[in-house]
């Protein structure tokens, strides 16, 4: 192909990030099955990524917690909405000065939390809930680290793990924590990595018929390129062991007309199974999306 041809393709060629979910059945779900179909995609702008979707439950629903990152500038702010209510209308969560992502929420003791991905900050935050859904208090940084997609796990009240991706590299913390609340303290690094490109979590722990699950990000090709399912071997204070049991590729997924090109978050509760998937969108009108956003970048 030219050089002009291959500009043209590109002017014309989009690429951006879209969340579906399905409803569990039968013990069957992404971590075992080879085609994965039955998924319904959240409804979207155009050209607005939605992404990191997390599951939470509340007051008998289930509520997806995501990222929602506009193209024209690329800052992320986080959102909810009710899947077991759709039409009730989406909340937006939390935004900040810089970018947010990949909302981890979980209940420790008697309160809500969210570990966003908050790099931009330069270091790890936690909030507490006060507001369901919306309304956040930040508590403290967790760690001063440069970090991408912490992920917290609890393995029994009062012992707590993160797994943190730094520079490339997976580094995993052991804390102590009173049963009711996240206070942090006697934080010990129980593992850092070699870089690799197939350790950044995708996700939350996953338990699964007595066995611990970490869903990492493939990017050896490309950012989001697949999945990889680790079976988590030890956990406890004298290191972290795993292997690789799956690795899920975007090829397998078959969503009605979405173009599936990239995966890299999964998450799943009693009820309901999440994913996001980077789509390809090709046509006349992407160039046309492309000038209007020069054109409101040049204006601002």
């Amino acid at each position: 192909m030219s050089k002009l041809g291959d500009r043209i393709r590109r002017a014309m060629t989009c690429e951006y990030w879209t969340i579906a979910y399905r409803k569990r059945h039968n013990g069957i779900d992404l971590l075992k099955e080879k085609t994965v179909t039955g998924f319904t995609k959240v409804k979207s702008p155009k050209y607005v990524s939605f992404a990191d979707p997390f599951l939470y439950r509340y007051h008998n629903c289930t509520y997806l917690f995501y990222e929602r990152q506009n193209l024209t500038d690329m800052k992320g702010t986080l959102w909810c909405r009710n899947l077991d209510i759709p039409t009730e209308k989406p909340h937006i969560v939390l935004s900040e000065d810089f970018h947010l992502s990949y909302p981890q929420i979980f209940q420790y003791g008697r309160y809500t939390y969210l570990i966003p991905e908050t790099r931009g900050a330069g270091e790890v935050r936690l909030y507490k809930c006060m507001r369901f859904p919306d309304v956040w208090q930040l508590i403290e940084p967790l760690f001063t680290l440069n970090a991408v997609d912490t992920t917290f796990y609890c393995k029994k009240p009062g012992e707590g793990y993160f797994f943190s991706y730094v520079d490339h590299h997976n580094e995993v913390f052991r804390c102590l924590l009173p049963e009711d609340k996240l206070a942090v303290s006697d934080v010990t690094c129980i593992l850092k990595a070699e870089d690799s490109s197939e350790d950044r979590c995708g996700g939350s722990i996953v338990e699964s018929d007595g066995k611990l699950y970490r869903i990492c990000q493939d990017c050896g090709e490309r950012y989001g390129g697949g999945l990889l399912v680790k079976e988590i071997e030890k956990l406890d204070e004298t290191g972290f062991e795993e292997h690789t049991v799956r690795k899920i590729t975007p090829d397998e997924i078959l969503l009605g007309d979405v173009n599936p090109i990239g995966i890299h978050t999964y998450n799943r509760n009693d009820d309901y199974e999440v994913i996001d998937i980077l789509h390809r969108h090709c046509g006349i009108g992407v160039l046309l999306k492309k000038l209007e956003w020069k054109l409101f970048n040049w204006m601002h």
